[in-house]
């Protein structure tokens, strides 16, 4: 933006004007074409902010670099956010499996929020980011999902021998119990949906403990 100039209009008024009047007119009919509700948002608020460029350089106040950098300041914190969350939202609702949709929409919080931060006025990013992080990590929903859809479907998939299988299990549920007893205060997950889960999979386990003999034999 550095060498578009102060003193002059980039564009005339009545060349300006006719943009203005014909992105007004077929904007709506291109609008019209498009499915996806985020990205119908997402021209939308883009054709709105080009509209306001064109008005702010062809338009009698000398400073368009200050009005451009302002209009995309407002783009930037004002639409670019909200437009990303709701194309990220809409995608992941396209996916099939349960389990990856929900970690995706869990995932998809912090960075959504570290976007928020990077685009408002408050100048510490360095805390803030902290902050997001902290909140995401101790959120309770964040916390089951990483027990439930992560770590227990891992150590299945990662430890062959059921015995070992099943006593890690055991030894997951027994300290989950005893921190949920222990911090009854406080905002933690849904103990007993995790505590199921877990020992939904240690009954897997000892089933196929009973079974080894029967296999070897």
């Amino acid at each position: 933006m550095s060498n578009i100039s102060n003193k002059v209009r980039l564009i005339p008024s009545w060349a300006g004007s006719l943009i203005s009047g014909l992105l007004a007119i077929y904007a709506p009919r291109l609008l019209d074409a498009i499915q996806s509700v985020a990205i119908k948002s997402a021209l939308t608020s883009i054709l709105g902010r080009a509209r306001e460029a064109i008005k702010a350089v062809s338009d009698s106040n000398p400073q368009n670099v200050e009005q451009l950098e302002a209009i995309l300041k407002d783009f930037i914190g004002q639409d670019i956010v909200p437009l990303a969350d709701g194309v990220i939202t809409e995608k992941i609702a396209l996916i099939g499996n349960e389990r990856v949709r929900r970690g995706l929409s869990i995932l998809s919080v912090p960075v959504i929020d570290s976007l928020r931060l990077l685009t408002d006025e408050n100048p510490n990013n360095a805390q803030q980011a902290e902050e997001v992080f902290d909140g995401f990590v101790l959120d309770p929903v964040t916390q089951e999902f990483i027990i439930i859809d992560l770590l227990t479907p891992v150590l299945e998939a990662r430890i062959p021998d059921p015995l070992l299988r099943s006593f890690i299990l055991e030894a997951l549920s027994t300290g989950i119990r005893e921190g949920a007893e222990a911090l009854a205060d406080q905002d933690l997950f849904n103990a007993p949906r995790v505590l199921e889960a877990i020992k939904v999979a240690e009954k897997r386990a000892k089933v196929q403990v009973l079974n080894i003999p029967s296999q070897a034999a």
